[in-house]
């Protein structure tokens, strides 16, 4: 049906402004709403108009007067978020959005993703993390307004909250280098060490970018990660190294080597038969072991072979 013959429209004009300008007379106007205009259809029509070339409010108050007294249909939903976000009533908008947002299979897939796409829109325009992250677990696919957000918060400088951003963005699996580099290399303190060292981690494992095994390096030791650490030694690519990396390297090679000394000990220990046998032998290693690892800085390590080697000067 024709909206011009289904509503006498200068009329109909007319009582929208009186509601834009008295919005207390809007039960009035509900009664002749419900009366003039029975058409579902038709109020959907002129929502849609009043949207797009006349009033947001007016859209947002014949809106929701068809939600409250008619179906509740998901484009008329849309249409009253559209009309609450123009008007600056984000909350509202929210409300609103929120009964189809957290239960997509409401509603088929299409209005799903237009409803998503409303409330990544809302959320990148108002800041807000949270309904970003929302959205983003609805629909994957809204991982990139994530990680612009986070750009655009680490571009002003607020180094924490871009971090925050980008951190959810990593665990929601987002393929982006940049995102892990930022959290996990700026500033390994602002999100602390344990989760610097696991986001550097992932971030290898994604992007296999070669900058970040040099600091991954640095970040394991200085957790006393060390069977991670010669795991990430153990690979042979080559990556970029800092004097922090190169430094980290060394001390682990020397411990590696400590512990295969420690080892052939144990191996001499098992072979003993008599007290005394290869009691020399043991004690130039497990002093060789002390001294490998003293020099890379073990000196824990380094002072319990230094003492066993005593105990074997004793022994023999």
């Amino acid at each position: 049906m024709d909206l011009q013959q289904s509503v006498d429209w200068g009329g109909f004009v007319g009582r929208l402004e009186a509601a834009r300008c008295a919005p207390s007379s809007t039960d009035d106007l509900a009664d002749l709403w419900e009366r003039d205009v029975p058409d579902e259809g038709t109020i959907r029509r002129l929502v849609r108009l009043e949207l797009r070339y006349g009033s947001p409010v007016l859209a947002l108050d014949l809106a929701i007067w068809a939600l409250n007294n008619r179906s509740d249909q998901p484009e008329m939903r849309v249409m009253a978020v559209r009309a609450a976000w123009r008007d600056g009533l984000f909350s509202l908008a929210r409300k609103l959005l929120r009964p189809l947002i957290e239960g997509p299979g409401k509603v088929d897939n299409g209005w799903a993703e237009k409803l998503t796409v409303i409330w990544r829109d809302m959320a990148l325009a108002e800041g807000d993390a949270l309904g970003l992250k929302q959205a983003v677990a609805v629909d994957p696919a809204h991982l990139e307004a994530l990680t612009r957000y986070g750009d655009q918060l680490w571009e002003r400088r607020a180094h924490t909250e871009a971090r925050g951003v980008y951190r959810w963005a990593t665990c929601s699996g987002i393929p982006v280098a940049k995102a892990y580099f930022r959290v996990a290399t700026s500033d390994p303190g602002g999100c602390g060490p344990e989760v610097a060292a696991d986001l550097l981690q992932s971030a290898l494992q994604r992007s296999g970018d070669p900058r970040l095994r040099g600091r991954l390096l640095v970040q394991l030791m200085a957790l006393d990660r060390r069977d991670e650490a010669m795991a990430l030694l153990a690979d042979g690519e080559a990556w970029t190294e800092s004097d922090e990396a190169v430094t980290a390297r060394d001390s682990l090679v020397a411990y590696a080597r400590a512990q295969l000394r420690a080892a052939a000990i144990e191996d001499l220990d098992g072979q003993d038969r008599e007290p005394g046998d290869h009691s020399a032998e043991r004690r130039r290693e497990r002093h060789r072991a002390g001294a490998d690892l003293a020099a890379a800085g073990w000196l824990g390590p380094a002072i319990w072979h230094l003492r066993k080697a005593a105990g074997d000067r004793g022994k023999a």
